[in-house]
């Protein structure tokens, strides 16, 4: 636990020092943030509401990178809705709230301290991610994971860009770490159990996916590959003639709870569309004719191989040419944990069915996804990959060698927090 502890402090600090960039995100964050000022006012937002204060004041005082100013208002002032960007529609509405909600919490007790909202939900953001890799080093060590290699995967959780635009900014991307891992975790304590299966394997086994997709709908990728793995391993069993724990088929039930509580969301949100109030410009009523981001049968990881060759770099935010070393490093590591995982001579039943989890179902919920539309979805919803990789990368490597990766991973991390001065 002290270790987790320490790990999760060094990547929130890490965090918190890339969320003070000056530059709006270009991925949704002035939306991102109009929601959780609807929620923390005690209101769930519709496709078409407008943006409200908060955002509008961010656009007025932030950049948007790359592309700089993005409306003519200035600093101080707000004008209506129709000034900004998208026709000032909150194009995000269609996320469930439980994000927003923590953030909205979050913001509203750094506004007492004098924090703007902007910076204080992300700093929920960011606190969701330190939160995921101090979870990834407690559940690696857990599962015979090196206290080395636990804490060098939790920080290498940190150090790769992507977790810039994933947990220093407005984003529910923010809790694709922890989501991750906590249905690793479960999955891999259904893999321990023998005999029947209690109670409190069954609840999480069921609600861990329901939690993690009306949090995270991308959390679907995730869910795929540990799932695949539980399955795998079972199968195994059977073959070896060792038997299945009585109920196991319940724990199935799980994904598909995800997917019907989602999809029942999704069809709420679209029924609820409503018009802004002062009348639809172009732009808006395009947004309400067309939501986005309605249902999971949208392409969720796309292109996911952008994680394994390094050009997850195009997620950055272009903040310097250490990110890009940082980059090829981490992603090096992660995707080297695939070929550990299924060539060591005995890494475990779990590890390995995990792995072989990861191996098929990353590749196939991408193949499934993308035949649904022709577009290529951005990397980071696929971002769920890195705490399954980086759990297996620590639990699949040995004493001697976990000493050499912290010592990389430390370098990485730090070279992430030099090259992000604000």
């Amino acid at each position: 636990m002290p270790l987790s502890l320490a790990v999760g402090a060094a990547v929130a600090a890490l965090q918190v020092h890339r969320s003070l960039v000056d530059s709006i995100s270009p991925y949704d964050e002035g939306y991102q943030l109009s929601y959780v000022q609807y929620v923390s006012q005690g209101h769930l937002p519709h496709v078409g509401d407008a943006l409200n204060t908060w955002s509008r004041q961010a656009f007025s005082c932030h950049p948007v990178f790359p592309f700089g100013a993005v409306t003519a208002v200035p600093c101080g002032q707000t004008a209506a809705a129709g000034a900004y960007p998208e026709g000032g529609t909150n194009t995000a509405a269609g996320w469930p709230p439980m994000y927003h909600a923590f953030a909205a919490v979050v913001t509203k007790l750094l506004q007492v301290v004098g924090v703007e909202p902007l910076h204080g939900a992300r700093v929920a953001s960011a606190l969701l991610w330190a939160t995921g890799a101090a979870l990834l080093v407690f559940v690696a060590s857990r599962f015979g994971a090196p206290p080395a290699a636990a804490a060098a995967a939790g920080l290498l959780a940190g150090a790769i860009p992507v977790a810039t635009t994933l947990g220093a900014f407005v984003s529910p991307h923010s809790a694709q770490l922890l989501l991750s891992v906590l249905i690793c975790a479960t999955v891999l304590s259904l893999m321990r159990t023998t005999g029947r299966l209690t109670g409190k394997h069954l609840t999480a086994a069921l609600l861990v996916p329901v939690i993690a997709v009306m949090t995270v709908p991308h959390a679907l990728v995730a869910i795929t590959i540990a799932y695949l793995g539980l399955l795998f391993f079972w199968a195994q069993a059977l073959m070896r003639r060792r038997g299945l724990p009585q109920l196991w088929w319940m724990t199935f039930a799980g994904p598909v709870l995800a997917l019907a509580a989602y999809e029942g969301w999704s069809a709420s949100s679209t029924s609820r569309a409503t018009a802004y109030a002062a009348g639809t410009n172009a732009v808006q009523a395009q947004n309400l004719a067309d939501p986005r981001g309605d249902s999971l049968l949208q392409p969720l990881i796309g292109q996911w191989w952008h994680f394994w060759t390094g050009s997850v770099t195009g997620d950055t935010l272009g903040f310097g040419n250490w990110e890009l070393l940082v980059s090829q490093g981490a992603v090096i590591l992660i995707a080297g944990a695939l070929g550990v995982a299924l060539l060591t001579p005995d890494p475990g039943a779990r590890v390995r069915a995990l792995a072989i989890g990861f191996v098929v179902g990353a590749p196939l919920t991408s193949w499934a996804f993308d035949r649904v539309f022709a577009f290529a979805v951005p990397a980071r919803y696929g971002a769920s990959v890195i705490g399954v990789g980086l759990l297996l990368l620590a639990l699949t490597t040995a004493r001697r060698p976990a000493r050499v990766l912290l010592f990389l991973a430390v370098v990485l991390w730090a070279s992430a927090f030099v090259s992000h001065w604000p």
